[in-house]
């Protein structure tokens, strides 16, 4: 970093003061300091120096290998561009324009802009996406810019020797960490062209009958009269397909398969499973974090042991410096924010530094949070003043909840379960005074309180856009210990802690606005607190107990503590 700077990456006032900044700041990208630094040396020189041991070379004849490979690309630029200069020289006829435009093809220009992100919501990216996903990705790079989490899934997919590949792999995280975002739109759009891939999301009862209907879509050689079992075993032994070519299954949101209580032994899905030999046919299963019992359980079934970073690996979360670089980019594709880091303000850099703390949880960020926040702010101007004005990310979320639901600009479909929505998300909700989402309710719970006991269809609707679209509330893994019931017809959650403060404020903000309404949730949370832990410091002060007294009813009252 000195020698392509002239500058030491971090200074302090004091030795300490370094060594902290060492362990958790981010020095200044050497490009912003000199321009004329090449792209590629600044990348070598960030993984160098990257805070993970396990993000930076492991040996030194790894780094000296990334500078060989870079001091030749340079000699074979260099030689391009002679060829090309004199090329110009003899060719009088050709325009200097048409040589340049030539000489940006093949050379790799450190000034041109990067391509623009295009926002998708909570909605995962897709292998249109794929252009400019790489740039949101966290990790180092390799020579090729491809991110480690991509790099590693890749080289592994592509092994043709199968005593170096998988048979069954597992990616998994938290919900919202963009684990569909990195399969679509980055690693499925990078394999080579002999990999054939089939991609679908799991259901709760049809996910056998949709893998088998994309394999005949893909493969129109399969028997009609071919089970799932039997397509697998054919392809295993290479027929119905090309010759050269391996396949790759993609399943996610596989925890909505694993979500039924069923016998996982004699399952259609694991004796299809158990046909992946890790050559020709590959599975690759994308499942919640907190399914993991579950997806251990199917794996010991199928006889595959889970071994992290062989046929298992996690999605990072991100780390404050690369989740402000994403939010950035989000902002400058909603025209919020300029094109150029360099020409932030003062007031934008603030702002982010400002949201990426309100958006992280023991110092790290989950992807989909700063999807939502930019969502949130994408007509709003991205200043602190705004930030401060909105009362932060709680409420921003209510605007969002309300854009979602209640505004004239609404869609119909969504309008139309409201008030099925807002029960049954007041249903989900945690106590008072908890911001996670562990409060988990069975689907005849849910049904009896949207109003939708006779109503199959509707109630169906409402759970695929809470569940669906929104990514609102989220299927729970159910444990063997679970009542029949529950084991019957499941359970569901809220997806996102996140989320919870506002729901809270967004489900009781017209309560708020009463006198009466206050008294009411000031009385059902003194319940919920003496419910969770009966001590005195739970129950109201006594001008709390004087509010209650004066504008609830003594029926209210009874059947709360009741409850409690």
């Amino acid at each position: 970093y000195i020698m392509l700077t002239r500058r030491k990456p971090f200074v302090g006032n004091s030795t300490v003061e370094v060594l902290h900044q060492i362990e958790f700041a981010e020095p200044k990208p050497p490009r912003q300091i000199d321009d004329s630094i090449p792209t590629e040396l600044e990348r070598i020189c960030f993984r160098a120096i990257e805070k993970r041991a396990s993000q930076r070379y492991s040996t030194a004849a790894d780094f000296a290998a990334d500078l060989q490979a870079f001091l030749e690309d340079e000699d074979e630029r260099d030689s391009r561009t002679g060829d090309t200069i004199t090329q110009i020289d003899q060719s009088p006829s050709r325009s200097s324009a048409s040589a340049t435009t030539d000489m940006a093809q093949q050379t790799t220009r450190p000034d041109i802009e990067q391509p623009r992100v295009v926002p998708r919501g909570l909605r995962s990216f897709e292998e249109n996406d794929a252009e400019f996903f790489l740039n949101l990705l966290p990790g180092p790079r390799d020579r090729n810019g491809l991110p480690e989490s991509l790099r590693f899934w890749k080289s592994r997919v592509e092994e043709a020797d199968r005593e170096k590949s998988f048979s069954v792999g597992l990616i998994y995280g938290p919900s919202g960490c963009g684990k569909s975002s990195l399969v679509k739109a980055g690693l499925l759009p990078l394999l080579d062209d002999s990999i054939k891939t089939i991609y679908l999301e799991a259901t709760r009862d049809h996910t056998e009958a949709q893998l088998l209907k994309s394999l005949r879509d893909r493969f129109p050689d399969i028997p009609e009269e071919a089970t799932l079992a039997d397509a697998m075993a054919g392809l295993r032994r290479g027929l119905f397909q090309p010759l050269n070519c391996s396949i790759l299954v993609v399943i996610d949101q596989f925890e909505q398969w694993l979500h039924v209580p069923r016998s996982l032994a004699e399952a259609e899905l694991t004796q299809s499973l158990r046909q992946c030999d890790g050559e020709n046919v590959r599975c690759l299963l994308m499942v919640r974090d907190d399914f993991w019992m579950s997806a251990t359980r199917l794996m010991r079934e199928l006889e595959e042991k889970i071994v992290e970073g062989w046929n298992s690996a996690s999605v990072d979360l991100f780390n404050p410096a690369h989740a402000k670089k994403v939010l950035t980019a989000f902002g400058v594709a909603y025209g919020q924010l300029p094109n150029r880091p360099a020409e932030l303000t003062a007031d934008q850099n603030q702002f982010l530094d400002d949201a990426v703390e309100s958006l992280a949880q023991e110092g790290l960020i989950v992807s989909v949070r700063l999807a939502v926040f930019a969502e949130m702010m994408k007509n709003r101007p991205w200043t602190t003043a705004e930030l401060r004005q909105l009362g932060g990310t709680t409420q921003l979320g209510v605007a969002f909840l309300d854009d979602t639901f209640s505004r004239p600009s609404t869609p119909p479909e969504r309008r139309v379960h409201e008030h099925a929505a807002r029960a049954v998300l007041q249903l989900l909700l945690p106590v008072a005074g908890s911001d996670l989402k562990g409060h988990r309710r069975s689907v005849e719970e849910l049904r009896l309180v949207s109003g939708y006991v006779d109503k199959p269809r509707e109630f169906r609707e409402l759970i695929e856009m809470l569940d669906g679209s929104l990514r609102l509330i989220s299927p729970v893994d159910d444990t063997a210990s679970e009542v029949a019931e529950a084991e019957s017809h499941g359970n569901y959650q809220l997806s996102h802690d996140f989320l919870v403060g506002s729901l809270r404020d967004w489900l009781t903000q017209k309560q708020r606005e009463t006198l009466r309404g206050r008294a009411q949730l000031v009385l059902a949370e003194r319940a919920d607190m003496w419910a969770t832990r009966q001590e005195q410091k739970q129950l109201p002060s006594l001008l709390e107990w004087a509010r209650i007294a004066l504008w609830t009813k003594p029926a209210e009252r009874k059947a709360l503590f009741r409850s409690s």
